[in-house]
């Protein structure tokens, strides 16, 4: 017995619902905004995938980098560099004969610091109550500073000075300090000078100043 009206199983052209295949083409239609419109990441650049959507990546762009690299600035200026392999100073120091002969002598020295640690200076040494006013004089040494305390700093040493009248050598063990910025004061307790051509000892503590430049 047949059933009458339009109660019947309705078809895919029966009224206004969309078919299956219709739903996925038009949701294959919709563009994919939340990728496209997503910030790209610091540092990376965008790609387009093989569904022809552009998303970010994280990865470098070697372009970007190379002009990034040609742009940027220095860690550390020239001077900071220069500084951190030589350092130039002005050094003036003197000494007293604390045994032995009565003795005074001062001496002005311009010195090189490498790699804040080995030191070379060069100048001129006075000495009273000698024929020889001025004297050539050299110095080489260790300069140790104490990571802990960068003020702080041991020195290992010695200078030879040279003229007609003879020869002077003066090995050094001290501590310098450094009260303010590039400017250093030290104090050297354990010093001998041997004269010649006198060949004889004397205990010679001294007191020495250095800038850095």
């Amino acid at each position: 017995m047949a059933l009458g009206g339009t109660g019947g199983a309705r078809t895919p052209d029966d009224g206004d619902e969309t078919s299956a295949p219709e739903e996925a083409t038009a949701a294959a239609a919709v563009p994919n905004t939340a990728a496209e419109n997503a910030p790209e990441p610091r540092g990376g650049y965008s790609v387009v995938t093989r569904d022809g959507v552009t998303e970010p990546t994280t990865e470098i762009d070697p372009a970007r980098a190379i002009a990034g690299a040609r742009d940027a600035t220095p860690l550390f200026s020239g001077s900071a560099e220069r500084r951190a392999t030589f350092r130039p100073s002005l050094r003036v120091d003197g000494a007293v004969c604390a045994t032995g002969r009565a003795c005074l002598a001062g001496a002005a020295r311009i010195g090189l610091t490498f790699m804040n640690f080995l030191e070379v200076s060069g100048g001129v040494r006075w000495e009273r109550d000698t024929r020889a006013p001025l004297w050539a004089t050299f110095g080489l040494g260790l300069h140790g500073q104490f990571p802990a305390i960068p003020r702080l700093a041991i020195f290992l040493g010695s200078q030879l000075a040279v003229a007609d009248e003879g020869v002077r050598v003066s090995p050094t063990l001290g501590a310098r300090v450094r009260p303010v910025a590039d400017f250093w004061v030290g104090v050297n307790p354990a010093a001998v000078t041997y004269f010649s051509p006198e060949k004889r000892f004397a205990y010679t503590p001294s007191l020495e100043m250095a800038y850095e430049f």
